[in-house]
């Protein structure tokens, strides 16, 4: 079986939860079937999730919370949709703004 790339974590909010979801059930050696089984939906379902095709629900994140003792981490991350992430560096520090003008 193929595994896709996951998407860049960097690029939003969404893609860093996709990236969080692949990351932890790999971590507890877990397939997507038995997400899947956990979640309560497809393994298809899973695959979209963890490609950023489609977005943690609240109900899901607090499952994984709990069957995982996240801490409630995926609880977090899904209750900030749409956060785009700026990577480090990528924003122009006060003092290169204060040079320029």
């Amino acid at each position: 079986m193929n595994i896709n790339e996951p998407p860049d974590p960097r690029s939003s909010m969404w893609a860093w939860i996709a990236y969080s979801l692949r990351f932890h059930r790999m971590q507890r050696g877990l397939t997507g079937d038995a997400m899947a089984k956990l979640l309560k939906c497809s393994c298809s379902s899973i695959s979209r999730l963890e490609n950023g095709e489609a977005k943690l629900d609240e109900k899901q994140a607090a499952t994984l919370d709990a069957a995982w003792n996240t801490g409630g981490h995926f609880t977090l991350l899904s209750s900030m949709p749409g956060k785009v992430m700026i990577p480090v560096g990528s924003r122009p520090s006060r003092a290169s703004k204060a040079e320029h003008h």
